[in-house]
């Protein structure tokens, strides 16, 4: 499946990794023709998630990215403003895409030219968020924090050993000092659930959504709690119910 809502964005120059390497959550140098794909993320100073991106090596001067076309044009300025002094230029790149492939890293490749599928955006997200995959865009920019989405838990997205990288000083201390109380969880219900903020039954403040979808009569959405989901099912006050997977 080849995603229409992702761009692709070609860093490219001699400076490309190492500027990088000052701004993303994984460690760039990790990449190689053997291993060419990888996830990370940038993040603003207070740790927040800007983008979320799969990034593919081309060779040590050009590396790709994915990014959600709603958040593209705020990235590519974040960038060029920490890009000033380095000897990198950015392009978006309409002749590769973000495709979904079973069998690739976490499903996914950046490749060139790909052929279009039957398969549905809806059937693809379900897969995802399913498999807490959380993808970025205007709807949660600068929302979460890595250790909200359980990127800790994905081999290589976050690397604590680098060094500095912007917003890695509150990244950090979530993992070596704090517990975090939230809960990412998979949930579902019988109603197309249209808010981002929910709320129980009482008014409270029970989770944000990350990603949702809708497909056969069924709702799934990748949510953060605010607390440990200790119920396996919530009534919202807006009456739907929503139920953990």
């Amino acid at each position: 499946y080849q995603y229409q809502n992702i761009k692709i964005l070609e860093v490219s120059g001699v400076d490309t990794k190492k500027f990088l390497q000052g701004l993303t959550t994984a460690d760039l140098n990790l990449l190689s023709e053997e291993n060419d794909l990888w996830l990370t993320a940038f993040a603003n100073l207070k740790g927040r998630i800007i983008s979320l991106c799969f990034v593919k090596y081309v060779d040590d001067n050009k590396l790709q990215l994915s990014v959600d076309k709603s958040v593209l044009e705020d990235l590519i300025s974040w960038l060029k403003k920490y890009g000033m002094f380095s000897k990198v230029s950015f392009a978006e790149n309409n002749e590769y895409s973000l495709v979904y492939r079973e069998g690739g890293f976490l499903n996914h490749n950046i490749i060139k030219d790909a052929k279009r599928s039957n398969t549905s955006f809806e059937e693809i997200q379900k897969q995802n968020i399913i498999n807490k995959l959380a993808f970025i865009n205007v709807d949660n920019f600068e929302k979460f924090l890595p250790a909200e989405l359980e990127l800790d838990d994905i081999k290589n997205v976050v690397c604590y050993t680098k060094g500095c990288y912007m917003g890695q000083e509150i990244i950090a201390r979530m993992h070596y000092k704090a517990k975090l109380k939230k809960e990412l969880a998979v949930v579902r219900s019988d109603l197309d659930i249209t808010q981002i903020e929910l709320k129980d039954e009482n008014s409270k403040p029970l989770a944000n959504v990350v990603n949702k979808v809708f497909i056969d009569g069924v709702c799934y959405m990748l949510v953060v709690f605010h607390k440990e989901a200790t119920q396996e099912q919530y009534k919202l006050d807006t009456g739907e119910v929503i139920i953990k997977c």
